[in-house]
């Protein structure tokens, strides 16, 4: 609600318009992010001081590619903020529910003992070449290290910071190969709105094979609806705070960098 708003929205309703819709019994969210010291602890007190039902959705804003690289980097900055900026909260004890759902890396770890077992559950053999994003290549590197072949995926068609297996396409696993003559793909990635097995670049499984000349074996068991419905179970602040900010294994955790 401060100076960065204006910044990323010199053309947005003016705050105290703003805080008029917010006090309405139609509002059931409200979102904003971590930029800087008092910004995202700030704005969520002032809110709830209008309206205390709302959920208060929190974070960080991710870069993308092609945005303004002055916007990249406000975005970027609210990064090593966030901890400080949840525990302010946190510790003011809010009336609303408080959620942080905006960065890939702690939804991973919060949700580890869920993306561990759903691993187990698939039986690879040590030499399987399996596809993933950064986030999920970092538990799984941490608790499940030579189990398979994790093939780490840059998020290469949006850019910027994304770091979300369901976001990639079939393009950015193309520019991965090196060897590979086949590939297990979590169906999330080819069961995007764009049409059956394709991803959300409207690219077809068939087309990849063609192009690529290796067989792709999807994952029926990493779908969008466990992605969707259950690895959000844990996104409550209360839950970054106590088991990923004060989590004393995050220091490996971060240590961990993907091979792209």
């Amino acid at each position: 609600l401060g100076e960065y708003r204006q910044k990323l929205m010199p053309h947005a309703p003016s705050v105290k318009h703003l805080m008029k819709v917010l006090d309405g019994p139609a509002v059931s969210s409200a979102n904003f992010y971590a930029f800087d010291e008092n910004t995202m602890s700030t704005d969520a007190k002032t809110i709830s001081q209008v309206n205390a039902r709302c959920v208060l959705w929190m974070g960080c804003l991710t870069p993308v590619g092609g945005i303004p690289e002055a916007t990249g980097r406000l975005m970027r900055q609210g990064r090593k903020h966030l901890a400080v900026e949840a525990e302010k909260i946190y510790d003011a004890g809010l009336p609303n529910f408080t959620t942080i759902h905006t960065e890939a890396y702690v939804t991973a770890f919060l949700n580890r003992g869920r993306i561990i077992s759903l691993f187990d559950s698939l039986e690879l053999e040590k030499r399987d070449p399996v596809v993933m994003a950064g986030s999920v290549h970092r538990i799984l590197t941490m608790f499940r290290k030579n189990r398979a072949r994790f093939l780490h995926v840059p998020n290469a068609t949006l850019g910027g910071d994304s770091d979300c297996t369901v976001l990639l396409t079939l393009n950015d696993i193309a520019r991965r190969l090196t060897n590979e003559k086949y590939l297990y793909v979590p169906q999330c990635i080819v069961e995007s709105g764009r049409g059956a097995n394709r991803d959300i670049a409207g690219v077809h499984v068939d087309d990849f094979v063609s192009k690529t000349g290796v067989k792709v074996r999807i994952l029926p068991k990493i779908s969008t609806k466990f992605a969707n419905n259950r690895l959000y179970r844990n996104g409550s602040l209360q839950n970054y705070v106590e088991d990923y900010v004060r989590n004393p294994l995050i220091r490996s955790y971060e240590a961990i960098t993907s091979i792209a």
